[in-house]
């Protein structure tokens, strides 16, 4: 890996880390996410990234909340119940295989509401509610159908493995 000349690269923070993390990851996978390589690829020692960064769990989270910024929950303008969901599980589809190596960061249901913008998962809740689902179901049935595009996500990832190949077609 090459360091990046200083005038290519900005000032040290938990933001520019986490870019580079997400870069590498998308790049080599997440098994080359490591803070001396990521010190390496920024030309600073591993313990410089200590100073914004506690540990490698703390940088994945912060590479997973940075690749979740990319796409959007809900759409422009939310529509019916039906519509929220399903743009919310294409927008899930689409940043599970741009970026495959989220998956091994939210398989956990509490890491996958982490990456969800708090503001747009409420208003997707209250449409729930509003539809007729029971107040203590709805939270269920936005988990059920991440877990569906999870599912869905690691099966065409497995059949296609390698970074930077085909990439599997969103299955209606």
């Amino acid at each position: 890996m090459k360091s990046r000349p200083d005038t290519e690269r900005g000032p040290l923070s938990a933001a520019a880390i986490a870019a580079c993390g997400l870069e590498l990851a998308d790049r080599d996978g997440l098994e080359a996410v490591s803070m001396r390589n990521v010190a390496e690829i920024l030309g600073v020692s591993a313990m410089a990234l200590y100073r914004h960064v506690e540990n490698r769990e703390a940088l994945l989270l912060a590479m997973a909340a940075e690749a979740s910024t990319e796409f959007v929950l809900l759409p422009p303008s939310p529509g019916s119940w039906q519509e929220m969901l399903r743009h919310m599980a294409d927008a899930q589809w689409d940043g599970f295989q741009q970026h495959p190596w989220l998956l091994q960061i939210v398989l956990g249901p509490s890491r996958l509401l982490d990456m969800a913008p708090t503001a747009e998962l409420e208003v997707l809740l209250q449409a729930l509610k509003a539809a007729g689902l029971p107040e203590d179901e709805c939270f269920d049935c936005v988990l059920g159908v991440s877990g569906i595009v999870i599912g869905a996500s690691i099966l065409a990832l497995a059949a296609n493995p390698g970074p930077g190949r085909y990439r599997p077609t969103r299955p209606n």
